[in-house]
């Protein structure tokens, strides 16, 4: 008899278990970039590897100090795979980010020159299942030796200052590795050194 009592009990167990524990998800829903945002921001404090914290977005006209700003790309993406799983995954690599303002940066980078050299990028992986997972900046030319894999989000961080306080909006060419480009631009606001 307490045999057949321990018995049930595990199965009671085993079932209770089985319902709580999610089945693993062998497909993975792939999702379509369809569209960039972008928005610049201002925070507390210096780029590091956590999430920023006491960020204030910036409107036309602002002004921040270089090293406490940052562009933000947002990604509208669509579902191109027709399943509902967990897993959720943008297709496609990142080709390349261009960025350039409509004003002087200093005397280095004239007007409508690519900047890229100014910039370090932090993002997240590419999985909406660990869409806190922010990954550590790098500086964006070397970002794209990885083959970068399409990222909900991705912010752009200045490490270079102006050479003095001029209106600038920047303009954030994207390129997907299937030709997919969008473009986008920011509110003009002024980059203190």
């Amino acid at each position: 008899m307490k045999k057949l009592i321990l018995i049930v009990l595990l199965m009671l167990l085993f079932d209770i278990y089985s319902c709580v524990t999610p089945e693993p998800c062998d497909n993975i829903l792939f999702y379509k970039t369809v569209g960039m945002e972008s928005s610049i921001y201002k925070m507390s404090d210096s780029v590091s590897c956590s999430e920023d914290k006491n960020i204030e977005l910036l409107s036309s006209q602002n002004s921040s100090q270089y090293n406490k700003t940052y562009i933000n790309l947002m990604f509208k993406d669509d579902d191109i795979s027709g399943d509902h799983c967990k897993i959720a995954k943008l297709v496609n690599n990142i080709k390349n980010i261009v960025i350039t303002s409509n004003n002087d940066y200093n005397q280095y980078y004239k007007k409508d020159s690519i900047l890229n050299n100014i910039f370090i990028i932090k993002y997240f992986d590419g999985e909406m299942s660990n869409i806190r997972n922010i990954q550590c900046p790098v500086a964006l030319i070397s970002y794209f030796n990885k083959t970068p894999e399409c990222a909900y989000k991705i912010y752009l961080y200045f490490n270079q200052a102006p050479d003095s306080i001029r209106p600038h909006q920047f303009t954030i060419n994207y390129e997907e590795s299937d030709g997919t480009i969008y473009q986008a631009s920011t509110n003009p606001i002024y980059i203190t050194p």
